[in-house]
């Protein structure tokens, strides 16, 4: 092609939608010379060395918009030798026409589609003033830390002059309001008016002032208007050392009757615990429990009294358990410690008067006394609902007296006393401190749980008025729970969405749709299908509940799932029954209710085996978490375990006719231990790498087809896999696979 010439001011009339980024990246000539003669060769250099090309989102700037029609016409206009540029100062550039240029319609999309990471300003760093609609002067002032005069000067500049005059009137144009903000060097942020949320400082204020309205425990009179009080004793050990048999002897010995009565037999916490007694058996010496109720005392800072059962059994050794309570700090007399250890034999009830002296002993050290006078003052160990009492709450009164028609609270419930009883169901007139007492009476939905505090007052408006204040408390505390996990919810998804955020400006896109990342995991998380257990619980007592709770929470195994639906105290009704049945559809069986000391009425017998729902009863709550154990791992399914059957070494490889008049490899083998037999399955291994896995199409022993090979034979063994090529010393292993049983891992502590 013949050079261009281009005189200074005249313009190329060829087609050229192209233009070059600057001058200063074209080849510089020398600024007398009016005309510039480019030949090929230089134009070449020109453009591969010194001239900065463009981007092909800026080349392809005119094609944005166009049909396939208009591209090919274009494509037959471009597609030349030389393609000139643009005329710059009488300047004309002509370059051999780059074959990356010469492109289908859809390679044109996909280069439009590349887009450069976008960038955004700085934000202001002026601070932030939220306001909202209607808000008064005075508000308005408190936000921007000013003084109202100075917002009332500069209401003056503006039209709205005349319509202002007091600082509680409001701005209803929300425009002044963003003009006064801005004003005062503020970024403008409207909100909602603050009535419309919650303000939980507010609300902590109120229920600080409330606690004062709240009933309290009174401050204990002068030790002269005291009087010495039973200890509370609590009876420890492991299973089965006799602490029900030891406890049913001192209910029956005529020392407990006249001296020992008030012994309770019934606790549900160390706080209001005197000491302990803690049952060891001679023959089996320190378990696994009993260290627990030494670590539960000790943490307590209660005094240990030993009790040693047992020991008219033949060969027990005292001392030998003397010296395992030596290891966790539990030091004898007979060691120079302050712990008494008495042998006793709960079953004969031999040295049951020992025990009770030096319980009795140990209580005089302690100078146990109480306020016989004061008002009633009490814990809770246990509550339920009983078949023609309604809610009964047991609990020990660890002040005043207690009699019928006293009102009391305890958490958010209150009762006014109806009756008393003994553990022995005997009716009571009145209950003295450190004795344990059945109270009925209790009003509302719910009963109290074990170890609320019981406490007098006045009369039963006022027992109304405790109560709805503690439930107020509860709502404010159950607020603020929330209100905190909802906050760390709302920090972990600002974090991801930051995280695609970032990810998404990298490539240059600005409308995304982050909720997509959220409702895949939602998805994954939702479509697991795992083993699951789902159940519901009902216990007699809360005491009771709250233990078998207590087991469930340290559940920590990932294999099988539980779903507690619903639990409760009292019997089973007919809506534990439509609650464990709703799980068919979800999960094609029903809800198991698993009992414990409760009863069963025949009516909800026969409604449950008609929607085929199990009924698990237990008395022991030892044989209801093996149940329960036992039912997850029915859950499992079985899992496959290799048993070697035998071992042999490939000898050297054979090539064999087969099928077709065609070659295929047998491994010729020698059985080193065991039995290689065809079938099961047999597996090659070659140093440490499997080379094949599967089964055996045939063996054979020289010419005869065999089904196995023992010990010191030899045998050649065809596969199914035809490219396999087998060595010498290759490692053959004949195995067979067997279902097992899976079990969960998780044992409780003391189970």
């Amino acid at each position: 092609m013949e050079n261009i010439k281009l005189a200074e001011g005249r313009t190329s009339k060829s087609f050229n939608p192209f233009k070059v980024a600057d001058v200063s990246d074209l080849p510089q000539e020398d600024s007398s010379s009016e005309e510039v003669v480019c030949t090929e060769q230089q134009d070449a250099q020109a453009t591969l060395g010194k001239r900065k090309l463009q981007t092909k989102s800026e080349l392809f700037q005119p094609l944005k918009k166009t049909t396939a029609k208009k591209m090919r016409a274009y494509s037959r206009n471009v597609c030349r030798d030389f393609l000139p540029l643009n005329c710059i100062s009488g300047i004309s550039i002509s370059y051999r026409y780059d074959r990356n240029l010469h492109t289908t319609l859809p390679k044109l999309k996909r280069i439009h589609k590349q887009r450069d990471p976008i960038q955004f300003n700085k934000k202001s760093e002026k601070p932030q003033a939220k306001v909202w609609q209607s808000m008064s002067i005075n508000d308005l002032a408190k936000v921007l830390k000013c003084d109202v005069d100075d917002i009332f000067e500069c209401i003056m500049t503006t039209k709205y002059a005349d319509l202002f005059e007091n600082v509680s009137d409001k701005i209803e144009d929300i425009s002044l309001i963003v003009h006064i903000v801005r004003q005062f060097g503020y970024r403008c942020d409207v909100v909602g008016k603050p009535s419309s949320k919650i303000n939980f400082s507010t609300l902590i204020k109120s229920s600080n002032t409330d606690e004062e309205l709240d009933a309290s425990p009174l401050p204990l009179p002068p030790l002269e208007q005291c009087k010495p009080r039973p200890p509370v004793v609590t009876i420890m050990g492991h299973v089965d050392h006799g602490k029900t048999t030891l406890l049913d002897s001192l209910r029956h010995s005529h020392i407990v009757d006249e001296e020992f009565g008030a012994i309770t037999q019934h606790i549900g916490a160390f706080s209001v615990t005197d000491m302990v007694i803690l049952v060891v058996a001679a023959d089996d010496g320190v378990m696994e429990q009993t260290v627990e109720s030494i670590r539960m005392a000790q943490e307590s800072h209660v005094p240990i009294v030993v009790a040693v059962n047992k020991c008219d059994k033949f060969g027990v050794d005292l001392d030998r358990v003397k010296r395992q309570l030596l290891e966790y700090d539990v030091v004898g007399e007979q060691y120079g410690g302050d712990v008494q250890i008495i042998p006793i034999s709960a079953l004969k009830g031999t040295n049951l008067d020992l025990l009770c002296d030096a319980v009795l002993t140990q209580a005089d050290l302690m100078e146990l006394v109480a306020d016989y006078e004061g008002p009633v003052e009490g814990v809770v160990l246990e509550s339920k609902t009983a078949h023609g009492q309604g809610k009964v709450c047991f609990a020990l009164v660890k002040r005043g007296c207690l009699r019928k028609g006293v009102v009391l609270v305890a958490g958010s419930c209150w009762c006014k006393v109806r009756s008393l009883f003994d553990e022995n169901k005997v009716e009571l007139k009145m209950a003295t401190p450190s004795f344990p007492v059945e109270i009925t009476g209790w009003k509302g939905d719910e009963i109290p749980s074990a170890g609320e505090e019981i406490l007098q007052v006045e009369n039963e408006r006022r027992a109304k008025q405790v109560t709805n204040l503690r439930k107020k408390k509860q709502l404010i505390n159950k607020a603020l729970d929330e209100k905190n996990i909802i906050d760390q919810r709302r920090a972990e998804e600002r974090l991801e969405y930051l995280k695609i955020r970032e990810r998404k400006l990298q490539f240059g896109y600005i409308r995304y749709d982050p909720q997509a990342d959220y409702r895949r995991k939602k998805e994954v998380i939702s479509s697991s299908d795992g083993p699951i257990l789902p159940f519901v619980l009902k216990a007699d007592v809360d005491g009771s509940l709250e233990a078998i709770l207590d087991v469930y929470r340290t559940y920590n195994s990932t294999k099988c799932n539980f779903d507690l639906v619903h639990f409760g105290i009292g019997d089973v009704t007919e809506n534990d029954l439509e609650i464990a049945d709703t799980f068919k559809a979800a999960v094609a069986f029903a809800a198991i209710i698993f009992c414990f000391n409760v009863s069963i009425g025949q009516k909800e017998k026969a409604l449950a085996d008609s929607k085929a729902i199990q009924l698990r009863k237990h008395n022991v709550i030892y044989s209801l978490i093996d149940d329960f154990k036992k039912e997850l791992n029915s859950r499992l399914p079985p899992v496959s375990k290799e048993i070697i059957i035998g071992e042999g070494t490939v000898i050297r490889e054979f090539m064999v006719s087969d099928i077709g008049r065609k070659k295929v490899p047998v491994a010729g083998c020698s059985v080193k231990k065991g039995v290689l037999t065809k079938n099961d399955r047999i597996r090659f291994i070659r140093n440490g790498e499997v080379i094949y896995d599967g089964s055996v199409i045939s063996m054979r022993r020289e010419k005869d087809l065999v089904s196995s090979s023992q010990v010191g034979q030899e045998v050649g063994i065809k596969i199914e896999n035809r490219d396999v090529r087998f060595n010498e010393d290759d490692q053959v292993i004949c195995y067979k696979l067997v279902e097992e049983q899976q079990y969960i891992d998780w044992s409780p502590t003391g189970f």
